[in-house]
C-alpha cells in the first residue's frame, strides 16, 4: 500500500491529491473539507510545505490558498494525513476507534460483551447486556433545554425535572385516574353518560388498520410474541380501561351499574354491543362462581340484606317482612349469591318449597305451613331473581341450582326429587297476537272461536272458561314451548333457561298462578319443569348440541 509518514493506519489508507502548477495559480480546490492546516501534508519539488506559512485554508476548508505560487510544471501534491478511505470495516478487536480530532472522543470494546463510550476522554456510557449503565455523576438528560435528569451522585438518585409538571405514568397513577372517571360518571345525567360510553367506545375499540399489521406479522413469523401482539390488538384498550376502573374503590359496584346503563343505550346505538361484550367477558371471569359465596337466608341474616330480598324479588313480590318471614321458615329454603367485594348485596337468589311432589300453585306455596314438613320428598323452585340488571347474560342461575341441590341432598336425605314452578312472561302477548291461520294449524280440527275470548278484555281472575278450554290451552301453550323459537333458541326466556340448565318440560300448570300480574302475563298459566339428575347431563347435552327438548309423557299427548 506504500509508505506512510507516522503510523499506518489501521483501515483504509491515505489519499494523495496532484496539483497542476502554472507558476501564477495559488489557490486551488480539494478534494476533501478539512478543519485545520495540519490535516494535510503538502510537498512541492519534493519540499514539504510549512503550514500557516507557505498556505492557509479558504472557502471554509474547501481550498488551499499558497503564499507564493507553486512553479510550472512543479510535482505538488496533498497529502490528506486524516482522511481514511474506509473500504469495509473489519473486526477492530478491541482497538479504540477515534471519533473527533483531538482524540478524545472514542468508542472502544476491550472488555467482552461491553461497549464504553468516552467524551472528553471520560467514560461516560457503557453498554452491557445487563443494560445501560452511567458513572456516578453521570446525566441522563431529556429534553431540549435539558429539562429532565436522572442520574446517580454515589450515594443518592436523583431525578430533577426543571420545567412544567413531573408526571409518572404509573399502575398507581392509572388507578387514581379510574377513581376519578367513577366519581365523575355517578354525576352525569342520561345524555352525558351516553355520550361518555359513545366517546370511550370510540377512543378505546380495536384499531382495524393495526390488526391487520399484527396479522400480516403473525402470519409470517408465528411466534409467541408475535400472537401475543396480535391478541392484545384485536382486544382493544375498552377491556383495560374496565380493568383499570374495577381496581378503584367501589369500582365492581361502579361498573356493574354502569353496564346496567350501557345495557338500555345499547338497544338505540348498536355500535355500543361490542362495549357491552367486553363489559360482559370481563364479568363472566369477575362473578365466576368459584368466586362466589353462597348463603342460605334466614330470618337471622342482616336487616339491611332482608331488606334488599324485598326489593329485588321479582317474579312474586314480597309485601312485607311478614311475607319474607313465611318463605324462610322450616319447609321453605331461601338461598343467594353474594360476591367478596360487594358487602351485603345479593346478585341473584332462589327460593324453594318442600312438598309431598312438585308444586302446582304458588297461591298455595304461599299459604302459611301445613305441618307436614316430614312428609317432604319435593323441593320446587319457584322464585329465581336476578338482583342486577347490570349482570344480565353473565349466568349465573344455572350454577346457583345446581349449588343449591347440592346443599338441600346434603341436609335433607328425604328429597329426591327435583323440580321448579314457573312463570311463562309474554305467552299473553305472543297469544293475542297469534293468526286465525296458525291458531286453526296449532289446534287442528278444534273450533278456535272456543279460545277467541283469550284475545279480548273480558278474561278476568278467575276466568271459568280458561279451566273449560284447558285441554286446548294446554296444546297451544305447548306447541308455544316446543316450536316457537328466536336464533333457533326457544322463544320463552325462563323456558330457555331450564331446558339449558338440563331440565325436562313435566307439566303445564292451569291456574298455577291466579293473581292479577299471573293473569296479565300467561293467563294464569305457570309449567313444571322437572330436573331429572341420574340424566341431567344427557339431557343437556342433547339440548345444547342438537336442539332437542325433553319432555314428559304428559306433554307428549298434546304434541
Amino acid at each position: 500500500m506504500g509508505n506512510y509518514i507516522g503510523k499506518e493506519p489501521v483501515n483504509g489508507f491515505f489519499t494523495r491529491q496532484s496539483l497542476t502548477t502554472d507558476g501564477s495559480t495559488v489557490t486551488f480546490t480539494l478534494n476533501f473539507t478539512i478543519a485545520s492546516t495540519t490535516s494535510i501534508l503538502v510537498l512541492a519539488g519534493g519540499v514539504v510545505q510549512e503550514p500557516d506559512v507557505a498556505y492557509t485554508l479558504s472557502g471554509g476548508g474547501t481550498a488551499i490558498t499558497f503564499t507564493t505560487a507553486p512553479a510550472s510544471n512543479t510535482d505538488t501534491y496533498i497529502h490528506y494525513l486524516g482522511q481514511a478511505i474506509v473500504q469495509t470495516l473489519t473486526d477492530l478487536n478491541g482497538t479504540e476507534l477515534i471519533l473527533d480530532q483531538d482524540t478524545d472522543t472514542t468508542i472502544h470494546a476491550d472488555t467482552d460483551d461491553e461497549i464504553d463510550f468516552k467524551i472528553g476522554g471520560s467514560d461516560v456510557i457503557t453498554f452491557k447486556s445487563t443494560g445501560i449503565h452511567l458513572p456516578d455523576g453521570e446525566k441522563y438528560v431529556g429534553g431540549t433545554g435539558d429539562d429532565l435528569q436522572l442520574y446517580h451522585d454515589g450515594s443518592n438518585s436523583y431525578l430533577a425535572n426543571s420545567t412544567g409538571e413531573l408526571r409518572l405514568a404509573t399502575l398507581t397513577s392509572g388507578i387514581a385516574i379510574a377513581r376519578e372517571i367513577s366519581e365523575i360518571y355517578k354525576i352525569l345525567d342520561k345524555e352525558q353518560k351516553l355520550n361518555f360510553f359513545l366517546i370511550i367506545n370510540e377512543k378505546f375499540k380495536p384499531n382495524l388498520k393495526s390488526i391487520d399489521e399484527e396479522i400480516s406479522t403473525y402470519s409470517k413469523d408465528k411466534s409467541k410474541f408475535n400472537l401475543d401482539n396480535l391478541g392484545n390488538t384485536i382486544e382493544g384498550n375498552r377491556q383495560e380501561l374496565i380493568r383499570r376502573m374495577n381496581m378503584a374503590p367501589d369500582g365492581t359496584s361502579v361498573l356493574v351499574s354502569m353496564r346496567e346503563d350501557l345495557i338500555d343505550f345499547s338497544k338505540t346505538n348498536v355500535e355500543l354491543k361490542d362495549f357491552d361484550q367486553d363489559m360482559r367477558h370481563l364479568f363472566k371471569s369477575w362473578f365466576n362462581p368459584g368466586f362466589l359465596r353462597l348463603e342460605r337466608i334466614t330470618w337471622e341474616t342482616k336487616a339491611a340484606v332482608l331488606e334488599k330480598i324485598i326489593k329485588y324479588e321479582k317474579v312474586h313480590k314480597i309485601l312485607d317482612m311478614n311475607d319474607l318471614k313465611r318463605r324462610l321458615q322450616e319447609d321453605r329454603r331461601f338461598f343467594a349469591y353474594f360476591h367478596p367485594v360487594l358487602a351485603d348485596e345479593p346478585l341473584i337468589f332462589v327460593q324453594v318449597a318442600f312438598g309431598d311432589g312438585l308444586g302446582k300453585s304458588i297461591q298455595d306455596i304461599m299459604k302459611p305451613i301445613t305441618g307436614n314438613f316430614e312428609k317432604s320428598n319435593t323441593a320446587t323452585f319457584y322464585s329465581i331473581s336476578n338482583c342486577q340488571e347490570g349482570l344480565m347474560r353473565v349466568t349465573l342461575g344455572n350454577f346457583l341450582i345446581k349449588r343449591v341441590v347440592h346443599e338441600i341432598q346434603s341436609e335433607n336425605s328425604n328429597i329426591k326429587n327435583f323440580g321448579t314452578l314457573s312463570p311463562l312472561p309474554g305467552f299473553a302477548d305472543w297469544f293475542k297476537n297469534l293468526s286465525d291461520n296458525k291458531l286453526a294449524n296449532i289446534l287442528k280440527n278444534y273450533d278456535i272461536a272456543k279460545v277467541a275470548f283469550l284475545k279480548s278484555d273480558t278474561v278476568k281472575l278467575g276466568d271459568q272458561r280458561i279451566v273449560e278450554e284447558k285441554e286446548a290451552i294446554k296444546k297451544i301453550v305447548v306447541h308455544y314451548l316446543l316450536n316457537e323459537k328466536n336464533k333457533n333458541q326457544p322463544l320463552n326466556p325462563v323456558s330457555r333457561f331450564h331446558l339449558g340448565n338440563g331440565a325436562s318440560i313435566e307439566d303445564v300448570i292451569i291456574n298455577g298462578n291466579v293473581s292479577d300480574y299471573g293473569y296479565q302475563e300467561s293467563f294464569g298459566i305457570m309449567v313444571n319443569y322437572i330436573y331429572h339428575l341420574n340424566k341431567l347431563e344427557k339431557i343437556h347435552e342433547d339440548f345444547a348440541s342438537k336442539k332437542i327438548i325433553s319432555y314428559s309423557d304428559k306433554i307428549k299427548k298434546y304434541v
